[in-house]
């Protein structure tokens, strides 16, 4: 996967790769982006019929010299309003799908 973030005005590209995908989730792997290692696993725990909690597990190391070390900081810092983008998002997708049947 390519993809563009934004951290204020400024551009990350990131790299990642899909890995270890199976029924109980999957893995997404930094290839070239802003941190020196990026390793973020979802993992899907059914909890009831049609029910399925999400549980996200993140392991990271900021980059070692300047520039790319303060901007991983920065989207480390970010981090929380992402997933809670990303929580809510999936969310209101679910919940259209659901009233479309």
């Amino acid at each position: 996967m390519d993809f563009t973030l934004w951290l204020g005005p400024l551009p990350i590209r990131w790299r990642a790769r899909i890995e270890a995908v199976n029924e109980h989730g999957f893995c997404d792997r930094q290839i070239s982006g802003p941190f020196g290692y990026w390793l973020h696993t979802h993992r899907f725990v059914p909890v009831a019929a049609n029910v399925t909690e999400v549980h996200d597990t993140i392991e990271l190391e900021v980059a070692a010299n300047g520039a790319a070390r303060w901007i991983g900081v920065g989207m480390w810092l970010s981090l929380p309003l992402l997933f809670a983008y990303r929580r809510w998002r999936t969310r209101r997708l679910l919940n259209q799908q659901r009233s479309c049947r």
